[in-house]
């Protein structure tokens, strides 16, 4: 392996950098492999879950329009839509709420899940199913109840969307806590689904007021200024957000990952003791 033998001769030179111990250098590799894969693992289950969430919503969007307004009409490569009626949206929402619904009553009725690499995929894909249709249905309201274009829709949305989820995530952290081990676990992975719904909804919402400055823009400096007013509008958007996210949402993500990677080594703990003492005990 090409890896492996790259790897081998960087530490060999390291050590002889500074005349450290071998095993040092291996263990710290290894802790390090180990970090990656779970990295690795954990992105390929978003990717995926990202995936077949999208394909499987827009499945959902043409079949509800199919059977409530009689016609066929697939979303775009991202996911825009002529507008339809408003129960439309709302039977959107309700076939998002569905698989976390079952999800739930798996965990508490019949088995906790076990959590290998498919459950992963798994939740992944039924948590962003509901962000998913969550999002969309609730475009569609705006697009209907706001005429005044996609931009104003798009930010009403967004706003509706990061208020109703912060509701929702604090009244889910409340019966997390006052709920089984397994059952606060589901709740703690659902809870990541409005994260993703307030990413999607924010998205949308710069993406259409950068389309309506350029198109504005256009208009003033000609036609041929619209790459350059789009990479303009993409490097202000860039300043005001960057910062904000370096200062209030990377430190809490950091200690949120702290605090996770010590409640992981604490379960791994307690299992192994629980192991440990029903081997100990006479059969």
């Amino acid at each position: 392996d090409l890896s492996e033998v790259l790897r081998q001769r960087v530490l060999g030179w390291l050590m002889r950098a500074d005349g450290s111990d071998w095993n040092d250098y291996t263990q710290v590799a290894s802790d390090l492999h180990k970090l990656w894969e779970e990295e690795i693992v954990e992105t390929e289950n978003d990717v995926m879950g990202l995936m077949i969430s999208f394909l499987l919503v827009s499945d959902f969007r043409s079949a509800v329009r199919y059977f409530t307004d009689g016609t066929v009409m697939f979303p775009d490569i991202e996911g825009n839509v002529s507008p339809n009626k408003a129960c439309n949206a709302g039977i959107l929402i309700l076939l998002g709420i569905i698989g976390p619904i079952i999800r739930l009553v798996r965990y508490k009725f019949i088995k906790a899940e076990t959590w290998h690499r498919n459950a992963g995929i798994k939740k992944n894909v039924t948590n962003m199913s509901f962000a998913w249709c969550c999002f969309f249905g609730t475009q569609t309201l705006m697009m209907r109840w706001l005429p005044r274009g996609e931009a104003v829709g798009a930010v009403v949305s967004a706003f509706i969307q990061s208020v109703t989820s912060m509701l929702l995530i604090f009244l889910l952290d409340k019966v997390a806590d006052a709920s089984s081990k397994d059952v606060e676990k589901y709740f703690r992975a659902f809870m990541t689904s409005f994260g993703v719904l307030i990413g999607f909804g924010w998205e949308r919402a710069f993406d259409s007021t950068i389309a309506n400055l350029v198109k504005a823009g256009s208009h003033i400096y000609g036609a041929g200024t619209e790459a350059a007013l789009r990479v303009v509008a993409s490097l202000v958007v860039l300043m005001l957000v960057v910062p904000a996210w370096r200062l209030y949402v990377l430190p809490e993500v950091v200690a949120l990952g702290i605090a996770e990677e010590e409640e992981e080594k604490e379960e791994e703990r307690e299992a192994e003791e629980e192991q440990g003492s029903y081997t100990a005990c006479p059969s």
